[in-house]
């Protein structure tokens, strides 16, 4: 009888051997597979100069198509600077705009393509990964390269020495639109 009890002890420790073997492979690679997942998204506060992505709110999303349609045109071409995950992008495909982003995220260009694909307007959108801390003045890559009447929307943060034609104002969320124009004319040093 002792040694039917033994046995039992034995197969039973060797079967919570093989349990806690297994949940800790498990564990293990949750954890190493959560690293990796966010590896992409937390690299970029490792850069000298750091910018987070902060995902646009609805309402953000909503600020910029009221600006384009009240105060820019009813159709043409949206480039979105620092895109992140592709919103504002992928709403103005939907609304008609030929709509193209610029992140230097390659997980958010990535998953901005994936979005656009399965929200049917991959074809009238692009992505593509560029480091705008790398890029020309903006001001002066304006007035090399944007046609005069052409507008500049900033989401969240208005820029520096730049006159806003209109302004949506809404807090966190508010929508600054500059006219190219205005720019050339006053000469605006940026």
């Amino acid at each position: 009888m002792e040694k039917i009890v033994e046995e039992n002890n034995i197969s039973s420790q060797k079967q919570w051997n093989t349990i806690g073997l297994i949940t800790g492979c498990i564990t293990g690679a949750v954890g190493v597979g959560l690293m990796v997942l966010s590896g992409p998204f937390i690299t970029p506060a490792l850069r000298r100069i750091c910018l987070p992505y902060v995902p646009a709110t609805t309402k953000q999303v909503t600020n910029v198509m009221t600006a384009l349609r009240l105060y820019c045109v009813k159709e043409g071409t949206v480039v979105d600077l620092g895109s992140g995950d592709g919103r504002i992008v992928i709403e103005a495909a939907k609304q008609g705009y030929t709509a193209h982003g610029v992140e230097l995220n390659l997980w958010l260009i990535l998953y901005s393509r994936f979005k656009a694909l399965v929200s049917g307007v991959s074809q009238k959108t692009s992505f593509k990964r560029q480091n705008l801390w790398k890029m020309h003045k903006l001001g002066v890559k304006a007035k090399h390269e944007m046609e005069n009447g052409s507008y500049l929307i900033a989401c969240r943060y208005p820029l520096p020495r730049w006159n806003p034609k209109y302004v949506i104002n809404d807090g966190i969320d508010s929508v600054w639109v500059y006219k190219i124009e205005q720019i050339l004319n006053h000469n605006i040093s940026v």
